[in-house]
């Protein structure tokens, strides 16, 4: 189990004449059999050299606090239902963060279905925050849309 505990992975999956399309992936989840799923899809493609995972976010938060402009994660999937300090809570606490640093990392939320409630707190408080949302569990096509939204791939 990932609780409370920080995993950084170097992508070693990929060919070595294979570009990733980010550097750093921060990847908030503490539903174990999701982690495996997300990892092993963001592994098994060119898409980061490094997979950073955090199944507590008040712990990720914690670990941006403590990165460098060129540490800090290109993307970071965010899991919404989270336990004690949720991804509302997160949200709240990356929003106090410098413009820097919000406008490298782009928040994609992970989700089976978003709450009416939820989804309405996040478009009235975070909606700059949040780059899109994918559904669980993430797959080599949502990363494809994602690449392809980005305008990094044709």
């Amino acid at each position: 189990m990932y609780a409370n505990t920080l995993t950084e992975t170097k992508m070693t999956m990929n060919p070595p004449d294979k570009i990733n399309f980010f550097k750093r992936v921060l990847l908030i989840e503490n539903d174990d059999v999701e982690l495996y799923i997300a990892k092993r899809v963001i592994l098994s493609k060119p898409f980061a050299e490094k997979v950073i995972i955090h199944s507590s976010p008040k712990d990720a938060i914690e670990h941006l606090k403590m990165q460098s402009a060129n540490q800090l994660p290109d993307v970071i999937f965010l899991d919404v239902k989270l336990v004690e300090f949720d991804s509302f809570n997160f949200l709240e606490e990356y929003s106090r963060f410098d413009e820097k640093v919000k406008s490298r990392c782009k928040i994609v939320l992970l989700t089976n279905i978003i709450p009416k409630e939820y989804n309405v707190k996040t478009k009235k408080l975070h909606k700059s925050l949040i780059h899109s949302v994918m559904h669980k569990p993430l797959t080599v096509e949502s990363l494809r849309k994602f690449i392809l939204e980005l305008g990094l791939e044709n």
